[in-house]
């Protein structure tokens, strides 16, 4: 069989590169254009067997294209599959009314590109025999007319002929198809539009049932006439169908997981918009993908139990429970009944099975705060748990099972723990899959305005709470925070009840009148502040990139039109 040539239309390099490599592979001969007129020229010059045509060029889009072929005699028959990223049913509907015999949509499926075209180029062999056929039998005896109609009707697809829309001609498989005698079908127009509808469906026999067509212009019997090629692409549909929905799951997956993304201050209840915290809610987003062991490094107060908290929230396991057990109050002694659980007259006053952790966090997520903790012989009790997935109560001689990922939280150094021989080398890699690092509250200082607002809002849940002076922001900044986001939240809690602000080191007493003072010098209070910070901070940023606004937006984390609007806001000289 000849070898069918294709001609591919995409202004996008890398979209032909793609396409060319998976079509030549399987035998096809491809001529790639990069433009509205170098394809006409191309089609022109030697008309290929099918056409696959980007809709969005800068010179002619591919509607153009396809009106510009379909309007020359020698290019009309080339059936046209438009791949495009517009999935507007406007866009569809246009790219059929304009002689499109197909529509994808982009990002596409190899797989189902290929298969498109091989339906075409087949349907496109098909066509040109078939009217080759007719072509000859019109101009020939009633007898070469017959053997066409023998040859018509022993097709495995459904053929009709419509002269004025109304059936002259229908094949038995036309018939099966549509489920009507040919008596109800001859002479008749059809139920649906078929002369225009390139994919329809039907109910038969209680099933819905979906058709695609193939429309051709013929003479029959002398006068013009429309045949139609029809097959049963039902279960094609139903792929396609599942593919789809398959997509839209990951996409709403995608977005649900990715909801603290970048240019957000906040991932859950965790607040903060510094690129240390961009760092740490991308590990976060990746670690609930998975089931992966995950150990949170960070200083007291940091938050790592929220951290480890909000992954499983965000994970596939989020329906099942989260178990928080601090390691450091585990006595050794009692550490299987803790995590194991143990049995009725396991030991005295044993009464009743009480079960331990891995019960309670079966199918869940089993948190070990403060795991530098656990003695090296607790460590060894729960690596083999942990790698068998099997544990035995106390006073009990079977194995239970249970599915429970393990997220470890530590203020310590858990390698150089390994170094001097306080924990298991091989209890350490089964923990650390996924490390991340909680920045402590010095090294992110500019996200104390977006903490600061936040705690405020959370201790005024029933009653009205006044924001915070300018300048006690200005003392949050110069302080060191030892005891990070706790200490933040107990200093605050303190200031907003007493009036009265005391750090570990150093004492800032403010009575009544001194409070109303500073009130006074920053009314608009904590909008006021965060405001004045934000300015400083976009200037700071201008400065250090030369006032080039594209690379400070992007170490900003934000879009330029954003940028643009805060300067306008704060009035900072675009110039």
């Amino acid at each position: 069989m000849e070898t069918a040539n294709i001609l591919i239309v995409d202004d996008m390099p890398d979209n032909v590169r793609l396409l060319m490599k998976m079509l030549s592979e399987r035998g096809y001969k491809i001529q790639p254009a990069t433009s509205g007129a170098h394809a006409l020229a191309a089609a022109s010059l030697e008309p290929p067997d099918l056409i696959l045509l980007d809709i969005l060029m800068p010179d002619m889009d591919g509607y153009q294209v396809c009106a510009a072929l379909k309007a020359n005699e020698r290019t009309r028959d080339i059936p046209v599959i438009f791949i495009s990223a517009l999935q507007q049913v406007f866009d569809k509907v246009k790219a059929f009314s304009l002689g499109g015999v197909d529509y994808i949509t982009k990002p596409f499926d190899l797989e189902e590109v290929l298969a498109r075209v091989e339906t075409h180029i087949t349907l496109r062999k098909l066509q040109q025999h078939l009217e080759e056929r007719v072509a000859a039998r019109t101009a020939a005896l009633q007898a070469s007319e017959r053997q066409y109609r023998l040859l018509v009707e022993q097709h495995p697809d459904g053929i009709g002929i419509l002269q004025n829309s109304l059936f002259v001609f229908v094949n038995s498989a036309l018939c099966a198809l549509l489920g009507r005698p040919q008596e109800r079908l001859i002479g008749l127009p059809p139920d649906t539009d078929l002369e225009r509808s390139p994919l329809f469906s039907l109910r038969r026999e209680q099933q819905e049932i979906w058709i695609e067509t193939e429309r051709s212009e013929i003479l029959w019997e002398g006068a013009p006439a429309v045949m139609l090629v029809m097959r049963d692409v039902t279960e094609r549909k139903r792929r396609e169908d599942e593919i789809k929905a398959g997509r839209k799951r990951l996409r709403q997956e995608n977005i649900r997981l990715r909801s603290a993304a970048k240019d957000r201050y906040r991932f859950g209840n965790i607040i903060g918009k510094s690129r240390a915290m961009q760092a740490v809610y991308e590990l976060m987003t990746q670690a609930s993908q998975t089931d992966a062991n995950v150990v949170i490094f960070g200083e007291s107060g940091t938050g790592k139990d929220l951290i480890a908290q909000t992954i499983h929230e965000l994970s596939h396991r989020r329906k099942k429970p989260f178990i928080p057990v601090n390691c450091g109050s585990i006595q050794e002694t009692l550490f299987e009944r803790e995590f194991f659980g143990h049995r009725r007259g396991a030991f005295t006053g044993a009464d009743k099975d009480v079960p331990g952790f891995f019960d309670a966090a079966c199918g869940g997520t089993l948190f070990l705060d403060e795991v530098s903790e656990l003695s090296l012989a607790m460590q060894v009790k729960l690596l083999r748990a942990i790698e068998d997935k099997g544990y035995m109560p106390v006073g009990d001689q079977r194995l239970k099972y249970a599915d429970v990922r393990i997220i470890a939280a530590t203020n310590r150094q858990l390698k150089d723990m390994v170094k001097n021989g306080t924990m298991r080398e091989d209890f350490f890699y089964r923990i650390h899959v996924i490390p991340i690092t909680v920045p402590p509250l010095r090294e992110r200082k500019e996200d104390i305005p977006l903490l600061v607002e936040y705690l405020v809002q959370q201790a005024g849940e029933t009653e009205d709470i006044p924001g915070i002076p300018g300048s006690i922001l200005d003392l949050f900044y110069q302080y060191d925070w030892p005891g990070n986001i706790r200490q933040l939240q107990n200093l605050l809690q303190r200031y907003l009840t007493l009036k009265h602000l005391e750090f570990d080191d150093e004492m800032y007493n403010i009575n009544d009148d001194a409070a109303q003072h500073i009130q006074a010098q920053s009314r608009e209070g904590l909008k006021h502040a965060t405001e004045a910070f934000e300015r400083q901070f976009i200037l700071n940023m201008l400065a250090l990139n030369h006032g080039h606004k594209g690379k400070t937006a992007e170490m900003l984390q934000i879009d330029a039109k954003t940028l643009y609007r805060k300067m306008k806001e704060y009035r900072i000289a675009t110039e």
